[in-house]
């Protein structure tokens, strides 16, 4: 069965997203394993979205429905682009981090001070390890990701 024109367009929207996940992913990896980097709980909360939309580009080319999983991918885009923001706005002291993702020992008994840094992982999501322009990889995941799903509705909307 011969692809319909749309859905052959929808096909190149989707593949075009899970290239750009694959290369937010392999960024990361990169800062990971060859510049020792290591991700905190929302770094690796930001990367699922990316390669469920990396899966989804995949399965795009053997799927009756690529419009379907367009709009999964744009939906996923949107999920990791908002935890990006949320990250950053954590590294901004914005927000709180998720439990055992920063350390506060504020007005708290040495006991639960001690339990606190116990249960915190070694990497601390409300400190930024890397920035460029002024913006933490948290931020820029946040902005690549939002931007890429805004451009990916208007053009899902206009096939």
């Amino acid at each position: 069965m011969a692809l319909r024109k749309q859905d052959s367009k929808h096909t190149m929207v989707l593949f075009g997203l899970s290239i750009l996940s694959a290369g937010l992913i392999a960024g990361a990896l990169w800062f990971q394993y060859v510049e020792g980097l290591y991700p905190c709980k929302l770094c690796l909360w930001q990367r699922w979205p990316h390669y469920f939309v990396i899966l989804l580009g995949l399965l795009a080319f053997t799927a009756l429905r690529p419009s379907l999983l367009l709009i999964l991918a744009i939906l996923m885009m949107w999920v990791t682009g908002g935890i990006g923001f949320y990250h950053a706005g954590v590294e901004m002291g914005i927000f709180s981090g998720p439990g055992g993702c920063t350390a506060s020992f504020e007005e708290l008994p040495i006991a639960e001070g001690l339990q606190n840094l116990l249960d915190t992982s070694p990497v601390r999501c409300d400190e930024v390890v890397w920035s460029f322009l002024g913006l933490s990889m948290a931020a820029w995941n946040g902005l690549i990701s939002t931007l890429a799903a805004l451009i990916s509705m208007i053009l899902y909307r206009r096939i």
